[in-house]
This record gives C-alpha cells, sequence and structure tokens, in this order.
C-alpha cells in the first residue's frame, strides 16, 4: 500500500486534486475545437499567432462562408512554449 505525506493539509490536497481534473478535462475539450482569427488574436496575441502561421506551425482553415479558424490544440502547444520566441529574432 502506498503511503503519503501526512503533513501535507486537506485543502491543500484538494485543490491540487481539482485543478489537476479542471486543467486536464478543459485541455481536452479545447483541442478538439476551432476557434476564429478573432478569438484567437484576442486570446494569444495577434503577433504571436502570424509568427505562428508564419513558421507553419499553425495550420489556417478558410471556411466557404469567409471565415479563417485555427485549431485549439495547435494554438495551445505554441502558447506553451515559453521561449519560442527567441528562434525568431
Amino acid at each position: 500500500m502506498k503511503r503519503y505525506n501526512a503533513k501535507v493539509h486537506y485543502n491543500e490536497f484538494l485543490v491540487t486534486q481539482i485543478m489537476k481534473f479542471v486543467t486536464n478535462t478543459l485541455v481536452e475539450q479545447e483541442a478538439k475545437i476551432f476557434i476564429t482569427q478573432a478569438q484567437a488574436y484576442t486570446r494569444f496575441g495577434r503577433g504571436n499567432v502570424e509568427r505562428w502561421v508564419a513558421s507553419k506551425e499553425v495550420t489556417t482553415y478558410h471556411r466557404p462562408n469567409g471565415t479563417v479558424e485555427y485549431k485549439m490544440a495547435e494554438l495551445l502547444r505554441e502558447a506553451e512554449n515559453p521561449q519560442e520566441y527567441l528562434l525568431y529574432q
């Protein structure tokens, strides 16, 4: 039987578990959807999105109605890389 450190307060343990659950659930849901170009610019910054598209890290999808969309999973993957901007200087 695995024993856990008894010095961790219950509230801290509970918050940690809730955050893991919420993070995993939200990422799984968001990774399956597309967002519009305007939403991507607002959420990730126009310069970041344009740089990721130019470097072919993020794919642009053009819809028949003229809307430009991106996969949330690709945007999240690029946003998680904090040092990626150093590669383009």
